[in-house]
């Protein structure tokens, strides 16, 4: 169920391609507004924002979505700004940075 799939996304153990499939399903399941909550209730924010600083270009893609059906009403707004999304988002929208050479 939903717990399970957000223990997964959190364990450091959880390759890459698992992390990013359970980020799949969450997307899939959190165009429910009923599973919306579970997941926030579950702890789901924190994984999810880690998966979209540091996953995989998959496992990114799927949290985004993820955090996007999340955001639906305002306190779920509120509760995912808390727990950093829009930092998070910004920065995975961002180019990275180059280094510049002094003159």
């Amino acid at each position: 169920g939903i717990v399970e799939l957000v223990r997964l996304l959190g364990r450091d153990a959880a390759s890459d391609v698992g992390k990013a499939r359970a980020a799949k399903l969450l997307w899939a399941v959190s165009a429910d507004s009923r599973h919306q909550q579970a997941i926030l209730e579950a702890g789901g924010a924190t994984p999810l924002i880690a998966l979209l600083k540091t996953g995989s270009e998959k496992g990114q893609s799927n949290a985004a979505g993820v955090l996007r059906n999340l955001a639906s009403t305002p306190a779920q707004q509120r509760a995912l700004a808390a727990a950093g999304a829009v930092s998070a988002l910004v920065g995975a929208l961002a180019p990275p940075c180059e280094a510049e050479e002094p003159p």
